[in-house]
């Protein structure tokens, strides 16, 4: 007799534990679901853009403060310029961009007479 009423108070609390479970996962759905109209709400505000686009220049300006990123990124540049310097059409676009801010700089009196000098 004892085990039966252990075994129906075992029975009630599986149903218990699988009723919370079930609730359980459906706050996380409705949870998940609200916190996705959240996120599109706040990518189309224009308020929480600009917010957003601070918060990321603090981040990278912070991160090129230290040494070691400063370094790493300075030469995934040269790396990246070096290959777009290999690329004839680029080497002829950026030849042309040289030579026409050369041609404003020496129409510039100021520039003239210190190239004289």
């Amino acid at each position: 007799r004892e085990n039966e009423e252990f075994r129906s108070s075992e029975r009630e609390q599986d149903k218990v534990s699988k009723r919370t479970a079930r609730e359980n996962e459906e706050f996380r759905s409705a949870e998940r679901e609200q916190d996705k109209v959240c996120k599109k709400l706040a990518r189309t505000d224009p308020k929480r853009k600009s917010i957003d686009r601070e918060r990321n220049m603090q981040h990278m300006q912070g991160k090129r403060k230290d040494p070691e990123y400063k370094s790493k990124e300075r030469e995934t540049n040269m790396q990246n310029k070096q290959e777009k310097r290999k690329d004839p059409e680029y080497k002829s676009q950026e030849r042309a961009g040289n030579m026409q801010h050369m041609q404003e700089k020496r129409k510039d009196p100021e520039y003239k007479s210190q190239e004289r000098a």
